[in-house]
């Protein structure tokens, strides 16, 4: 069978003359930008994003908790405030960012100003601005305080860093980017 999917092809062979179901399950990351570009696109719309990080990997002696990295990212529109709740992580980053972009349509309804006479701020966001992945230093954050939530908020006007404690988040550090948070913090070398 030429121009037939692999998949497809295989299931035809496979199923021919057997009686029953078979079931092929694909996981694959979701098709999500990364989370630099996510960032980009909230500063040029005037919002924020607020991403979570919490390392489990030092828990093994508690079977209650998830084994590994959970992430929860969230566009804003305000400051960051306490969540009344613990995040709802997900276990890879992508995931969460995915979750984040499925609600990035509420988002922008809540940044349009109630005031019809208020005019709504122009788009803009500029491509000379440079992002590095977040990522690595968002899991040596993590790592450092392992087994709680850190949350990081990545604003137009600069990032804040915060750590969740018995359900209040305690400012730790705001700096211009992520690299002078860690720095100011002691978990990077100036």
């Amino acid at each position: 069978m030429t121009g037939v999917e692999p998949l497809t092809q295989h299931l035809a062979q496979s199923g021919r003359g057997r009686p029953g179901g078979r079931l092929i399950v694909l996981a694959a990351a979701p098709e999500v930008p990364p989370l630099a570009h996510l960032i980009r696109l909230a500063h040029g719309l005037g919002l924020a994003v607020d991403v979570s990080v919490r390392d489990n990997r030092h828990n093994a002696d508690d079977p209650l908790r998830v084994q590994g990295l959970c992430w929860y990212v969230e566009i804003t529109v305000a400051a960051p405030t306490a969540p009344e709740a613990e995040p709802a992580g997900r276990p890879t980053l992508a995931g969460a960012v995915a979750y984040a972009v499925d609600y990035l349509g509420s988002v922008l309804a809540e940044a349009v100003p109630d005031d019809p006479a208020q005019s709504i701020a122009v788009p803009q966001a500029s491509m000379a601005e440079v992002i590095t992945d977040p990522e690595p230093m968002l899991r040596r954050l993590g790592a450092h305080h392992a087994g709680q939530w850190v949350t990081v908020h990545f604003g137009p006007a600069g990032c804040r860093i915060d750590l969740r404690e018995q359900g209040n988040l305690r400012h730790l550090v705001t700096a211009a980017d992520l690299t002078g948070g860690l720095t100011a913090l002691g978990l990077v070398d100036s």
